[in-house]
């Protein structure tokens, strides 16, 4: 006898209350911004994040690279 089980939800926020950004996410921003801090730049988004009203974000990994797309020089 089987029983169903509740499905696997991959978490959209972090103890803190933050989106959750994959490590993939990570990489990709250390390859379009090589040199700088991730974790700098990712403590930015999130405080910009949370001064726009911490809206609900469906894609935090789009969002994030998004952002720093836009910060990329020339």
């Amino acid at each position: 006898r089987f029983a169903p089980r509740s499905p696997v939800v991959e978490p959209t926020t972090n103890a803190v209350g933050g989106p959750v950004l994959s490590s993939d996410a990570l990489g990709h921003a250390r390859d379009l911004m090589p040199g700088m801090d991730v974790y700098a730049l990712e403590a930015e988004w999130r405080a910009l994040w949370q001064r726009t009203g911490s809206p609900r974000l469906r894609h935090a990994d789009a969002a994030f690279l998004g952002w720093i797309r836009k910060r990329v020089p020339g």
